[in-house]
């Protein structure tokens, strides 16, 4: 079996999710057995329009890069080939004075201001479970 690591230089779109579904219908034309898989996905639901649609009709957390991966490639236990998934939102802004505005700039800098649901799935037993942060689902 050969495995191979896509990244980019860029943390999003950098055209990983688009080169890595090529190369897989690419190797399943020629008669290649192709899994993908993205251990960590971590997306902003402002820019997830594809991902909401996809997690409504599947009832699991997923982002646009796992949708693609159903869509295009027909995976069908997106939760299996991205056992962790993140929807981020960036908070609102409350004011504009210097101290609100570095709170606010810290807040961006950290997912854990910015994390609203998580999605853990586990390997073995294929158990998901679904985690949402009130707290910054509040300040969105």
């Amino acid at each position: 079996m050969v495995r191979l690591l896509v990244c980019g230089l860029l943390e999003f779109d950098s055209g990983k999710t688009w080169a890595t579904v090529g190369l897989a219908r690419y190797l399943i034309e020629r008669g290649y057995n192709v899994e993908v898989y993205k251990p960590v996905a971590g997306h902003n639901l402002w820019y997830s329009s594809k991902g909401i649609r996809y997690t409504r009709k599947l009832g699991i957390l997923v982002g646009d890069d796992v949708a693609t991966y159903v869509e295009v490639l027909g995976v069908s236990e997106p939760h299996k080939i991205n056992p962790i998934d993140l929807a981020l939102a960036i908070p609102r802004l409350r004011g504009l004075d210097s101290r609100s505005m570095s709170e606010y700039r810290l807040a961006l800098q950290s997912q854990d201001k910015i994390l609203v649901l998580a999605r853990f799935t586990d390997p073995v037993t294929g158990n998901t479970a679904h985690y949402l942060v009130v707290d910054n689902l509040d300040r969105i």
